[in-house]
């Protein structure tokens, strides 16, 4: 755990509304490499996609987590769950946000291992 996630949940109280938003910043900042690695938007860097582009990839990827997360239920993407995440402006219970944000960073994780050239 990175020195800001631990300060995050190491302090009672406000800083409990702390850890999402500081999990979606990084989530969002990951998303975004993943993105401009594709470069621009369309290319077959990621095997078995083909000419895919992110805005696709994302809507694939949510289509995905919706079927584990009612979050998501009346979304088409994730990204603009984080943004409201970071600005601390999305209702949720803990645990289901917590849930959500680990599965996102699971298929971050797995896209970025794609884009490594790792599978």
């Amino acid at each position: 755990m990175d020195a800001a996630l631990a300060v995050a949940t190491t302090a009672p109280g406000k800083t409990d509304a702390l850890l999402p938003a500081l999990t979606a910043t990084r989530l969002l900042g990951r998303w975004s490499l993943v993105c401009q690695r594709h470069d621009g938007g369309c290319c077959s860097c990621c095997p078995g996609l083909g000419d895919i582009n992110m805005a696709e990839v994302e809507r694939l990827l949510c289509r995905d987590l919706r079927k584990r997360h009612a979050l998501l239920a009346s979304r088409d993407g994730f990204v603009e769950l984080l943004r409201l995440c970071v600005a601390r402006n999305f209702a949720a219970e803990p645990q289901e946000l917590s849930a959500l944000l680990e599965d996102i960073g699971r298929a971050i994780n797995e896209l970025e291992r794609v884009q490594s050239g790792f599978y």
